[in-house]
């Protein structure tokens, strides 16, 4: 019951709270501490006390400074951008990186940065104008593609009585996929010429497009596109041998759906890192033939998304 209360309760304040404002709240410690001084203030009354009236005004000045403290040690951080990987693996750590910076005059002590009641580093302090980038570690999600929406940095500094938090809407997906599972890549199509014989290494050859260098020779390398763009790219030619692999789940048989969608992340990423073409049909969701980093991306979302499905 207590459980169900309290998400309700961090629900309806998530709900309401807005980017870049600071709230503030009592801690465990801070609400144990609020309690012994009425205590202490009782005892005071009942036997006219005076070290005891001392005492309890002590510490309501303790408990009031403490409140403006925290609630000012956030002000002028602001949160730059959250970095996350492309592709998160089923049992590999969940770790994101929150970069912020000090935009105020004076330093900030002891900011930790939260996303979903996740585990983070610590910035004891952090100068004026200085930026700083804190690794959260969030809890373990199933496979799919997840989104975080709201990421908090907050403090309780310097007592620990308060704890005050500045949320901010950044919205990330996170991208799980199953862990790869070893199977030999399926035979890989290949390309011939309009009349079925394969191109020849003669130079009047017909360019047709380029290819991500791997570990061919030099010979065919562009090297016009390495000097603007800085980057190794094949020539290929109308009619040339080429690697392309055209995946779906009907190649894989009886397999349960678990192993299916580890065998696929596998060649996915074998087809890849051997710089060949590959495509996807998985359970009605079409990759067309590609091959780059943002299109092995795209395959592996697909295979995220489609856990669970039927």
């Amino acid at each position: 019951m207590f459980r169900f209360l309290k998400k309700k309760i961090i629900k309806k304040v998530n709900d309401v709270t807005k980017e870049g404002r600071i709230y503030i709240f009592l801690t465990v410690s801070g609400g144990y501490f609020c309690l012994l001084i009425f205590i202490l203030f009782l005892i005071s009354l009942s036997y006219a006390n005076s070290l005891a009236y001392f005492c309890s005004f002590l510490f309501v000045s303790i408990v009031w400074v403490s409140c403006i403290v925290t609630n000012y040690n956030l002000h002028g951080l602001e949160i730059l951008r959250l970095k996350v990987s492309d592709i998160y693996f089923e049992t590999e750590p969940l770790l994101v990186e929150v970069d912020f910076k000090n935009a105020g005059v004076k330093p900030r002590f002891d900011i930790e940065a939260g996303i979903k009641d996740s585990e983070s580093e610590f910035i004891t302090e952090l100068g004026p104008g200085e930026s700083a980038s804190i690794k959260v570690f969030l809890k373990k999600r199933k496979v799919g593609v997840h989104l975080i929406k709201k990421t908090d940095l907050y403090t309780s500094f310097p007592f620990g009585l308060f704890k005050s938090w500045k949320p901010y809407r950044i919205q990330k997906e996170i991208c799980i996929v199953p862990n790869p599972k070893f199977k030999p890549l399926p035979t890989n199509e290949v390309i011939f010429s309009g009349e079925g014989e394969q191109r020849s290494n003669q130079l009047n050859e017909e360019f047709k497009t380029h290819k991500r260098y791997t570990t061919e020779g030099v010979a065919r390398i562009d090297w016009k596109i390495f000097a603007r763009r800085g980057e190794l790219l094949l020539k290929e030619y109308e009619g040339e041998v080429s690697q392309n692999y055209e995946f779906n789940e009907k190649q894989l048989g009886s397999f349960d759906a678990e192993d299916r969608l580890g065998f696929l992340t596998y060649w996915l990423i074998e087809a890849e890192k051997q710089g060949a073409s590959y495509s996807l049909d998985l359970m009605g969701s079409v990759v067309p033939n590609g091959f780059g980093k943002n299109h092995l991306y795209r395959c592996l979302k697909v295979i995220a998304m489609s856990e669970g499905q039927p």
